[in-house]
């Protein structure tokens, strides 16, 4: 079984070497390492350069920019192993990822293994969430309905860097997504959508064999047009709706998840970009924004949505809908509060 290892660079000089080590850690004899320079004009293009020039299982793509989507395809072109995994060139794989996941496909004879991640942040800390699934589980028939089903709840089967997938299926994906080549927010998703839909046999693994570096993030989010558009981008929703009726789930209890996802993300977008905000004005100016007019969504079917989130997230909608600047300060604070007396 030979692996291909994909990862997208873009302006990642200053981790990019511990990426790549971590990578490298762990490959056998025909694995190969593929690295696609996306018009870097920080120096990474050069190191990933001496890199190959010092390993010969790696190659190297140099394109004009054209974004992660549209570089990752491009890797997935070229891939010539069994099964490819993926990395983001500012994170890092798991010391035993390869090893694990050679030894979960073997025994599981999987099309795609789906693994979890740890989080690490600026003190050290590393977060590891609780499984998706029970561990060893496969899903084959209708049992993947599951997958689809958390797929249209939330995000955590969103990241390609959490699978490995059989590198027929992602070659075989000829959907043109040059129209979503600007994404920056759910295109992981996008590119899942063909191999998870078309595999016959999808295992899961609880292990975390990916680790996400919140490093150096600082503590202001800037909330400009460019990060507006992107928040407000209603592509990967509509994409994944038809996805839906793909999957033959239509039904009223399918869509209502898929509903309540959509509405959760946009709040939980909002508060993001509110709680970073460099002060009041700038957290007027999130508010400013109209947060769900624009979802695909009917009158009724958000207040049904709304109405079925949690309280915390009721109240947030409620707030951010009504744009009350100070109701919604006071509630972070009250719940920065809680958390330190908590800790």
């Amino acid at each position: 079984m030979r692996f291909s290892i994909i990862i997208p660079i873009y302006n990642a000089a200053s981790r990019l070497c511990e990426c790549l080590d971590a990578a490298l850690y762990g490959m056998r004899a025909g694995d190969e390492l593929l690295l696609v320079d996306d018009g870097s004009t920080d120096g990474s293009g050069e190191i990933i350069d001496r890199y190959a020039a010092a390993h010969q299982q790696i190659r190297v793509i140099h394109t004009e920019n054209q974004g992660p989507l549209l570089a990752r395809r491009e890797g997935i072109r070229r891939a010539d192993g069994d099964f490819c995994l993926f990395s983001d060139a500012d994170d890092r794989m798991a010391e035993d990822c390869l090893s694990t996941v050679r030894e979960r496909l073997l025994a599981s004879d999987a099309d795609i293994l789906l693994y979890n991640y740890a989080v690490e942040s600026e003190d050290g800390a590393v977060r590891v969430p609780p499984p998706v699934f029970e561990d060893g589980r496969i899903f084959e028939g209708e049992e993947k309905r599951e997958i689809y089903l958390e797929i249209a709840a939330g995000w955590r089967l969103n990241s390609l860097c959490q699978k490995a997938v059989r590198t027929r299926l992602l070659q075989e994906d000829d959907t043109d997504l040059t129209a979503y080549a600007d994404m920056t927010l759910g295109e992981d998703l996008l590119a899942s959508l063909y191999p998870v839909t078309h595999a016959k046999r999808i295992a899961y693994c609880e292990k975390p064999l990916y680790r996400y570096l919140r490093l150096g993030g600082g503590l202001t989010r800037a909330f400009d047009e460019k990060q507006r558009r992107s928040a407000l981008d209603t592509r990967m929703p509509m994409m994944l709706r038809r996805c839906l009726a793909l999957w033959n789930m239509e039904d009223a209890a399918s869509l209502a998840v898929f509903h309540r996802r959509l509405l959760a993300a946009r709040i939980d977008d909002c508060m993001s970009f509110f709680r970073h905000a460099a002060d009041a004005d700038a957290q007027r100016g999130v508010l400013s924004t109209d947060w769900f007019s624009g979802l695909p969504l009917t009158a009724e079917e958000q207040r049904k949505a709304a109405a079925s989130l949690p309280l915390k997230q009721r109240v947030q909608y409620e707030l951010i809908r009504k744009r009350q600047t100070g109701l919604l300060r006071l509630l972070l604070r009250r719940g920065a509060n809680s958390a330190a007396v908590g800790s």
